[in-house]
């Protein structure tokens, strides 16, 4: 294992206690369809074929250690790496090497290291929006000449701009499978207080109104889903706490493409279709660009 010191804005993803894993269903957790795209991406490898996963996904690590190959897993967080195992079918420790980082400091672990895939679930969200290009640039980095980059990502559904947050609610609260149902009216209420072209999360905002939300649902069931989303918003998503607005990756679907489009080819897009809203989560496959195809 390697230590470093990461940033002070991940301290809130210490405090997110790996039993809350449980809590979380797609689309903030990989769907088995989700799954299932990952597998075909990562396509035929090879014993000798490096993987660096970026983050503690258990859903990722079972992946990765199907292959039978070299494994990195680089956290912010050395007990998140060893309590997610807890929800592993198959990853274990003992066929992984964990680093301890922030991920805009890889290049400096990693010299002289390059990775034949990278592996990372919705990591992108979880950088700053002025740290976006400096992260990819890093994986670009540490990819081999012909690497490649698998993540899934979210971009901002810009239909629900149309409507109030009102009529968000009152379209997803019927949504019938009560696992999810809490999560994809948090992946909504994101999309709703979001501002892709400043790169805000409006939470504040979104606090106040999965408050009062939750003080007029009206049945027990409504008051558990807010409440459950009212947490989810606070920061219950390992989102670094602040007051007021975050700035956050926040993108619409051009706006990511474009930002990919500066070091990367796109090779495939997958998307899921078992759960809602699957279509703002695909999973991209992305190739280094070279000198020869800039």
């Amino acid at each position: 294992m390697t230590d470093k010191i990461v940033n002070k804005k991940w301290e809130n993803w210490e405090n997110i206690s790996p039993d809350k894993w449980e809590r979380y269903a797609p689309p903030f957790r990989p769907s088995l369809g989700d799954v299932k795209n990952y597998e075909e991406a990562l396509g035929e490898i090879t014993k000798k074929s490096k993987i660096l996963i970026l983050g503690s996904t258990p859903e990722i690590r079972d992946i990765a250690d199907k292959m039978n190959t070299d494994v990195i897993v680089a956290d912010f967080s050395l007990s998140m790496m060893e309590n997610m195992l807890k929800f592993a079918k198959r990853a274990s420790a003992s066929r992984e090497k964990w680093i301890k980082a922030d991920w805009l400091f890889l290049d400096e672990f990693l010299k002289n290291n390059y990775f034949d895939m990278i592996l990372g679930d919705l990591v992108l969200r979880l950088v700053e929006a002025k740290q976006e290009e400096e992260f990819l640039d890093k994986i670009k980095i540490i990819l081999s000449s012909k690497g490649i980059f698998i993540t899934r990502v979210h971009f901002i559904n810009e239909s629900w701009f149309e409507s109030t947050a009102e009529e968000i609610l009152n379209k997803s609260i019927n949504i019938s499978d009560e696992g999810l149902v809490a999560n994809i009216i948090t992946g909504r209420i994101f999309d709703k207080f979001s501002d892709s072209a400043n790169k805000i999360f409006y939470r504040k905002e979104a606090i106040e109104f999965m408050q009062k939300a939750s003080n007029m649902a009206i049945n027990s069931r409504e008051k558990m889903i807010f409440l459950k989303v009212l947490d989810f918003v606070r920061g219950g998503m390992g989102w670094p706490i602040t007051r007021g607005e975050t700035k956050w990756s926040i993108n619409s679907k051009i706006q990511l493409e474009n930002l990919f489009g500066k070091f990367f080819d796109v090779v495939d897009v997958k998307i899921a279709a078992d759960y809602p809203d699957s279509e703002f989560y695909p999973i991209y496959t992305l190739k280094k660009k070279t000198s020869e195809n800039i």
